[in-house]
């Protein structure tokens, strides 16, 4: 699946538009902005599979699939 433009430009807007609001409300400090490989991994799933998932998915998965890679990390650490 083609990964869709105008969606892209409109998700920029949305997400400029909250950094803006943010900024005139004085409530930058509680904006959640998505680091840059959840819109990645988002993209490169959606190409391979043409499944749209939503950036707070992704990034759960992410950070489940970090903390357990930890735990397997220190816990081979451990046993040396």
């Amino acid at each position: 699946m083609t990964f869709s433009v105008k969606q892209d430009i409109e998700q920029k807007k949305d997400i400029l538009s909250a950094f803006y609001r943010a900024l005139e409300t004085n409530t930058l400090s509680r904006l959640h902005l998505y680091h840059s490989n959840v819109h990645y991994i988002r993209a490169a799933i959606e190409e391979r599979t043409g499944l749209r998932h939503s950036l707070a998915e992704i990034e759960k998965s992410v950070s489940n699939f970090t903390r357990d890679t930890n735990k397997k990390i220190n816990i081979a650490v451990q046993h040396k």
